[in-house]
């Protein structure tokens, strides 16, 4: 099944429009029919706790690129890789985080300009199906970030 990000850019590229081009979409917009509350509420409380501000400060970026699997076989092994298309000099911090985790905050990596290309790879745990989120922190403060639904047959965090 495509992601929301996969269709924007076939529609794009059948059109002849260019994908940088495309409008910033919510990084708030869930599928709220099956996203349970209480997942979005610890997401916003973390990103508060991280951060000091909310999901409505994060922005969907077509330089922000979250890879992680549809469907995990095993919670406790899951490969994710956030990768942003910005210099390393304007990018401060990528972090990872997983709505419906006990602690959504799962990793992060702070960067310098010795770094080299800005691309964060590790495997994390989830605790059932929810959504991953890829956020980079820039230096000038802004959130820009990535997210996709995974869902998770067997469980990992206990």
């Amino acid at each position: 099944m495509l992601d929301r990000r996969d269709f924007l850019k076939g529609v794009a590229i059948l059109s002849g429009i260019s994908v940088v081009g495309l409008p910033n979409i919510s990084f708030e917009a869930t599928n709220s029919a099956t996203e349970d509350k209480k997942g979005l509420e610890k997401i916003k409380k973390s990103l508060q706790k991280v951060f000091g501000k909310s999901l409505k400060d994060v922005k969907v970026d077509s330089k922000v690129l979250l890879s992680a699997p549809t469907i995990a076989e095993n919670g406790l092994h899951v490969p994710v890789s956030l990768e942003v298309d910005y210099p390393v000099e304007n990018v401060k911090s990528l972090h990872i985080f997983v709505d419906e985790n006990p602690d959504p905050h799962i990793s992060y990596l702070e960067l310098t300009e010795l770094s080299g290309k800005v691309f964060f790879q590790v495997p994390i745990r989830m605790a059932q199906s929810s959504y991953v989120r890829g956020i980079a922190l820039l230096k000038d403060g802004t959130l820009v970030g990535d997210f996709k639904f995974t869902k998770v047959t067997v469980g990992g965090c206990g």
